[in-house]
């Protein structure tokens, strides 16, 4: 048959389309969304015939320009019949009331002033209508009638058939007479039926299919809307609502009826069946498929998946997400910026935009977790250790939605199912009659726990996609699925407004990928258990530990920071022994983890409490040493526990040396007598070995069993670190992107950590439409592997405020402990310690949040104290939040941080003095407190004195506890009477007879005082004065050793003197007035300052500069052989290792006055002219002048650097080349000076 389809160029749609609401006559009830019907399908309208030159909509309806009356739309449809060419499309709507006039039974078209005792004269009649279209020449007429809504009168009164006889009566007239016009005529319902409007919809169901269907749902595989398919699409939907409807309605009946309830059973929907007339030649095309169908209604979904195993919950997620259609959320602990979950539930439940209910709306909320009661009956839903959710604080917040229609789906995991307390939980939760809910409520146990949600996806997976799925359809699903399983499941369905949808029939089906903003990537945190299906990479390793762990007691995993070995241990070993697979029978066996922290004993106590529930009980075993924990281990009903200690070197660096020992005794004695119960396994960096070897039984252990984490994989093994958590996500990795990432890499012990953030940077980067990680992502918004770290933390530093600033340098030197011999490392502080500084606390808080936003400091919770959700009273709660911000504690998030931002590097450089103080200080403290502040742990004599130099510079740094302690100790001190009189303790020390001093040993007692009170800034005009009268006998003292051939203690002497002169010059040129006294004095310190400095220059060029002539004069010029501040010369060899030593220890001039490998601020000062030039006068002797302190590329013998750059690091390169620019200044004044009394 041909396709009567008008040329493009001259066709046009006019459209007179009108919904009614309101009735003036009483007995005319009105409809909530004939309005909603006509502006609806006028859209789509608009949108539909996009394609069409001209298109002309006149509406009528309560909110349009022109009210709806009988005159205006006479004159309209006049308007629009008379305007039509032949080639035009005339298409007329009508959603409202329709009646029957009984004495002419004429059907008619009820409008806003339509009386009923007037119907002919005040409504439109068929017959008025058909005769204006008979006059029309217009090739197409189509007239759509939603006209016999339920509640006008009776089915008597039904204008249905009439209407149909008229219709079909025109058709026939039409095709008798042969004139060449194509008449279609819709209606809403078949004779003896109703219209129906539906909540949920927010339509008509007539009209609602026929919105659909114009915007593209009925639309053939070219994209055209042909009315006869439009009408087959409308025909059956509705049917399939009716049907969706009724079997839900069901569903409520039968639940009624298991519980013998007979009375206020529901009653099915009446069926609805459109109709369609068609007279006409070939097929009419009314519309196009718009390019995207918008959804109509708010879907919104958050699925919480508290049991963290397997791939099913997900894969749900997914299915809801594309073809049900809703704005998901989706919480795992790899999804990233999510509120919590309690704010998450709200936000599901709540739609903050409406005050009133959304009658069109529909949420869904799946929850999983485990089911427990406490002691005091209260249900709870437990969805990790620290979240768990009352289900009266559930039932509340589903009572104030305001979104009509829910679903809750309650997937949960119990140790032995009861089925009483389990229908609890489904009465408890159903909402009043006026709500469209459904429960759903499904109880495995660990046996079978994704048996439930298996059926849950099979049902959607196995949905029809045309059909759809409704909540309905998804429990008869469920249920056959589960026909022949025994976990216990119920359902609730209520209120049933109308169809609550899983899956929409009448969605557009989207073939893009579904989000759920997992990352498989950790950035500078260490995978842990339920992690694991995201850790690849290290599979040979893990199966090394798992052998080991096997036929041993004890294992030590060992390797440098940033190797790998917590993630290993966690998400590898730890993850393997829960599945049982690899060692037989490790899934019964009671696995546990902890970090020693400051107090390991509290630590392991609660660990063994997690069990026990009795903290007090298991405190008091461990106070009996290891005979209470053999004794608890015995009692277990686990065949062996395995205890995990990650970072072990915290126990040097954190634990008191009491709390240590007494571990270590605990963990050794039962690893001796219980060793058939009983698995230590600890991680441990390899520079805390040594502290380890000096304990003997310790060192025994780790010597017989330990095993070494490589500091680098091959590049097979980062290729899967890469690629394979991205296909856990279905993210794509750009080509090309690998092998970029593989070739920056640094092939060192940071690699890892350094990966891992740059891959979670690309993910927070990740083409959203794709999923791709990509090239560009990596070289134009993260920077490189090289520099993406200190990039974001530069980044997040620079968008602060200065004041912020300096917080964030405050923060970061907080959260930093210095290294004794080793590397510096993280540490972990209690939260409430930051707020209690000279800084304000909001301004505080601040900043902390935008580091710890960006992922660079991570936040740790303290143990079972976020119970979210659970019924408490508001003092309950209020001490319980009181609680939390005392113990919240926070720590820098990798410490591959500390060593790649410069920025922290520069702050700890400029800042180390006054830490280690700080340290010191601390450790003091907590034996005092560890004593009960007992007297003779207070700080007394000269560590009384440093600390209060201390408190009087830093006292702003200090913490309320460490000035307590320094309160306490001055107290102690004036009650015993140390002080003499008024006279300070620093003066006392400090006075030392004017003239020559009879003994040495006053003058090295009074040099080192001077020394200590020099380094902790203590001078005071009478300090000054003293040391001024004292510095002839100080020289004089160093001049005797020197005699005496005493080289090394002349070197120190010199040293010392030239240090307190330079200190005590810039204090006096800071604060002139202060030391006004004085200053025509200040002479005699710089005659002092030079003497030291040039007695000091001489030694070294006596003792010392041989042996540097010599490894020159053999060739032997040496390298830098291993960057490690910590090995100081040893970094070095020949006559390199010789020069440094020189300048920077003992030997020589000693200018690293804080031992930590290099040059900081001011120490420079102390690097003698003359022994600079020395040295340099030897190099480019035995170098053809090519090696000196400046020329760079001329020294082939230092790979063409200079000895600036070759003897120092960054920062302090720049001050050593700063020195000897002030050591050719200060030359260059004395040549003049000299010249000038010429």
């Amino acid at each position: 048959m041909p396709r009567a389809i008008i040329q493009t160029d001259v066709k046009k749609l006019w459209c007179l389309l009108i919904g009614i609401n309101e009735y003036q006559d009483k007995n005319l009830r009105s409809l909530r969304y004939a309005v909603a019907d006509c502006q609806g399908f006028a859209q789509a309208l608009k949108q539909a015939n996009h394609k069409f030159i001209q298109t002309e909509i006149i509406e009528y309806h309560s909110h349009s320009a022109e009210t709806p009356s009988l005159a205006k739309i006479r004159t309209s449809f006049q308007q629009i019949v008379k305007s039509a060419n032949p080639q035009d499309t005339i298409l007329f709507y009508f959603c409202g009331h329709g009646m029957l006039e009984s004495e002419s039974q004429q059907a008619v078209l009820c409008l806003t002033h339509t009386q009923t005792d007037d119907l002919l004269n005040t409504g439109l009649t068929m017959q008025e209508l058909l005769a204006v279209l008979g006059n029309c020449q217009a090739a197409q007429q189509i007239v759509v009638l939603d006209a016999c809504h339920s509640g006008s009168l009776t089915l008597r009164n039904s204008p249905t058939p009439r209407m149909l006889e008229q219709l079909q009566k025109v058709a026939v007239q039409k095709k008798q007479t042969g004139y060449n016009q194509g008449f279609y005529a819709l209606l809403s319902c078949d004779k003896e039926q109703l219209s129906w409007e539906f909540p949920d919809l927010g339509h008509g169901v007539f009209t609602y299919f026929l919105i659909r269907a114009l915007l593209g749902e009925a639309a053939d595989s070219r994209g055209e809307i042909e009315v006869k398919l439009l009408y087959k699409y409308i025909y059956h939907n509705t049917l399939q609502y009716i049907d969706k409807l009724n079997q839900g309605l069901r569903l409520i009946n039968q639940q009624k009826r298991s519980r013998g309830e007979t009375d206020g059973l529901k009653k099915e929907q009446p069926q609805q069946t459109p109709k369609l007339i068609v007279e006409a030649v070939g097929e009419l095309v009314i519309g196009y498929k718009a390019t995207e169908i918008e959804m109509r209604s708010l879907r919104q979904a958050l699925i919480v998946d508290g049991l963290l195993d397997g791939e099913i919950i997900p894969e749900i997620s997914k299915m809801l997400a594309g073809a049900g259609g809703f704005d998901l959320k989706y919480w795992h602990p790899q999804v990233r910026d999510l509120p919590d979950v309690r704010q998450a539930i709200q936000n599901c439940l709540l739609n903050q935009e409406s005050e009133e209910r959304l009658e069109d709306a529909t949420s869904l909320l799946y929850l999983r977790g485990r089911i427990t009661e406490t002691n005091t009956g209260e249900a709870l839903l437990v969805i990790s250790d620290e979240i768990k959710i009352s289900r009266d604080w559930l039932r509340q917040n589903l009572r104030q939605s305001n979104i009509a229609q829910q679903i809750v789906v309650l997937d949960c995991l119990v140790d032995t199912p009861n089925s009483a307390s389990l229908q609890n939980w489904l009465e408890d939760l159903q909402q009043e009659s006026e709500f469209s809910q459904c429960l759903i409520i499904g109880a495995a146990t660990a046996e079978n726990d994704e048996e439930f949600a298996t059926a849950l996806f099979t049902t959607l997976q196995t949905a029809n996609v045309q059909i759809g799925l409704s909540v309905a359809g998804w429990i008869m699903g469920v249920q056959r699925e589960l026909a022949e399983s025994q976990i216990w499941r119920n359902y609730w369905l209520g209120g049933m407004q109308g169809v609550i949808e899983v899956l929409p029939a009448t969605l557009q089906k989207k073939s893009q990928r579904v989000d759920l903003g997992i990352c498989p990537y950790m950035g500078l945190k260490a995978f842990s258990e339920k992690d694991a299906r995201y850790f690849y990479g290290q599979e040979a390793l893990t199966q090394r530990i798992i052998n080991e762990v096997n036929h041993k007691s004890f294992l030590a995993v060992v390797g440098a920071s940033g190797s790998g070995k917590s993630s290993v241990v966690q998400a590898g070993l730890m993850a393997q022994m829960r599945l049982g697979k690899q060692l037989p029978g490790s899934e019964t066996w009671l696995i546990k983890y902890l970090r020693p922290g400051e107090k390991p004993l509290q630590e392991l106590a609660r660990i063994m409490a997690d069990v026990e529930e009795n903290l007090l009980q298991t405190e008091g075993l461990l106070h009996l040493g290891g005979e209470g924990f053999v004794h608890w281990l015995r009692t277990r009903t686990e065949p062996m526990m395995v205890l995990v200690i990650d970072q072990f070197e915290e126990i040097f660096t954190l634990a008191a040396t009491g709390d240590r020992q007494l571990f270590l005794d605990i963990l050794l004695e039962a690893l001796e007598y219980a060793a058939d119960r009983f698995k230590l396994i600890i991680t441990l960096r390899a520079d805390f070995i040594s502290p380890c070897l000096e304990l003997p039984r310790l060192s025994q252990k780790l010597q017989a069993s330990h095993v070494l984490v490589p500091p680098r994989l091959s590049e097979e093994n980062y290729r899967q670190i890469i690629e394979k958590p991205a296909q856990q996500v279905e993210l794509k990795v750009e080509s090309g992107l690998v092998e970029l990432l593989l070739s920056d890499l640094q092939q060192s012990a940071g690699d890892l950590p350094l990966l891992q953030f740059v891959l979670e940077q690309l993910w927070e980067h990740r083409d959203q439409s794709t999923g791709e990680l990509t090239v560009s992502a990596y070289r134009d918004k993260i920077g490189g592997i090289k520099v993406a770290l200190e990039l974001k933390a530069q980044a997040v530093y620079d968008s602060l405020l200065p004041e912020e600033q300096k917080i964030a340098q405050w923060i970061f030197l907080s959260l930093t402990r210095l290294g004794q011999g080793t590397e510096d490392t993280k540490k972990q502080i209690k939260k409430s310690q930051l707020l209690q500084s000279k800084y304000s606390p909001v301004l505080v808080e601040k900043t902390l949040q935008k580091f710890i936003d960006a992922k660079l400091i991570v936040v740790n919770l303290p143990e079972d104290k976020t119970n979210i959700g659970q019924s408490r009273t508001a003092d309950q709660i209020s001490q319980e939040l009181e609680l939390i911000k005392s113990e919240v504690s926070i720590e820098v998030a990798h410490e591959i941080l500390i060593r790649h931002w410069s920025s922290l590097r520069w702050w700890l450089d400029e800042n180390r003095d006054r830490l280690y103080q700080q340290e010191r200080l601390e450790k003091k403290r907590k034996e005092w407190e560890q004593k009960h502040k007992h007297s003779d742990f207070l700080l007394q004599k000269t560590q009384l004195t440093e600390a209060e130099a201390y408190y009087q510079k830093y006292k702003d740094y200090l913490t309320p506890q460490e000035k307590e302690y320094i309160q306490a100790s001055k107290q102690a001190r004036r009650k015993n009477r140390f002080l003499l009189g008024s006279t300070s303790t620093i003066t006392l020390l400090l006075i030392v007879a004017s003239g020559i001093v009879a003994w040495q040993q006053q003058q090295q007692n009074q040099l080192a005082q001077l020394i200590r009170y020099s380094s902790f800034n203590i001078i005071t005009p009478d300090i000054a004065k003293t040391t001024i009268n004292s510095l002839s006998a100080l020289l004089n003292n160093a001049d005797q050793h020197q005699k005496a051939g005493d080289i090394n203690q002349a070197l120190d002497d010199y040293r010392q003197i030239w240090r307190i002169s330079l200190n005590l010059q810039e204090k006096i040129s800071q604060e002139p007035q202060k030391f006004a006294d004085i200053l025509s004095q200040k002479n005699i310190l710089q005659q002092a300052s030079q003497q030291a400095e040039k007695s000091l220059a001489e030694i070294i060029k006596k003792t010392r500069l041989s042996t540097l002539d010599a490894e020159l004069h053999q060739g032997k010029f040496g390298d830098l052989v291993e960057t490690n501040f910590a090995k100081f010369e040893n970094q070095y060899t020949g006559a390199l290792k010789t020069s440094y030593a020189i300048l920077m220890r003992e030997q020589g001039a000693k200018a690293d006055v804080n031992n930590d490998g290099y040059l900081t601020e001011g120490e420079e000062k102390l690097l003698p002219c003359a022994t600079l030039k020395d040295i340099e006068e030897l190099w480019r002797k035995y170098t053809e002048n090519r090696c000196n302190w400046e020329d760079e590329s001329t020294c082939r013998e230092l790979q063409g650097q200079n000895l600036t750059i070759k003897l120092s690091f960054p920062p302090s390169a720049y001050l050593l080349k700063r020195r000897w620019e002030e050591c050719q200044v200060i030359a260059g004044g004395r040549r003049q000076e000299a010249e000038g009394r010429r």
